[in-house]
């Protein structure tokens, strides 16, 4: 769901809050569905990271790409298309 400029704005200066439930299992296995392999962890210390276990290259989802999911409606295809593009471009990488 893509969100207004005016929301986004309201979001993120506190004017008002917006509850997520979501099934980190269905992320990932359509992220996998997709040829992404994300893998999201829980750390003992809280939060999240989603970390992409790719061989020979492995790294961690930014919290910058993961907001701009949530608060501008970046789709999961959006975000697997980005991530496949990146694992495929190896000059990106290297």
């Amino acid at each position: 769901m893509e969100l207004p400029v005016g929301d986004i704005l309201d979001l993120l200066f506190g004017n008002f809050g917006l509850v997520v439930m979501l099934n980190f299992n269905c992320v990932e296995d359509f992220c996998r569905t997709k040829g992404v392999p994300l893998h999201i962890e829980h750390p003992s210390s809280g939060g999240l990271k989603l970390l992409i276990k790719a061989e020979p290259y492995s790294g961690e989802v930014g919290e910058g790409l993961w907001n701009r999911m949530m608060l501008e409606g970046l789709s999961l295809e959006s975000f697997c298309g980005l991530i496949g593009g990146i694992l495929e471009d190896k000059t990106i990488l290297q």
